[in-house]
């Protein structure tokens, strides 16, 4: 009887779906590592084992979308911008001129 009410129970807000979690000041680009381009280079065969390594690698990353996961956890923060009320440029601005220098 008590499991079938546990199963009634909303989830709670902080356990939303991660598409829901998104943050627009953060983009997500999976950047493919490039092949060796000389195959007459003495360390091409060196080269070409570490690409294929690195593709191993990013389609894995790129599979489980680590780096939604990472936005989505990043979301509820505020960023410089969102703090002040402003632009990306104007929050940097405003964020150098409160870090306090060592002339003063």
């Amino acid at each position: 009887m008590l499991a079938f009410a546990w199963l009634a129970i909303p989830p709670a807000a902080a356990q939303t779906e991660p598409a829901q979690l998104r943050n627009p000041n953060i983009v997500v680009d999976y950047i493919e590592p490039r092949p060796p381009i000389d195959p007459q280079s003495a360390s091409y065969a060196k080269d070409m084992a570490t690409y294929q390594r690195f593709m191993k690698i990013y389609g894995r990353v790129k599979g489980r979308q680590v780096l939604e996961e990472l936005s989505a956890f990043l979301s509820p923060l505020k960023t410089a911008a969102d703090a002040c009320g402003c632009g990306p440029s104007r929050a940097a601005r405003s964020m150098r001129s409160t870090i306090p220098t060592s002339g003063r």
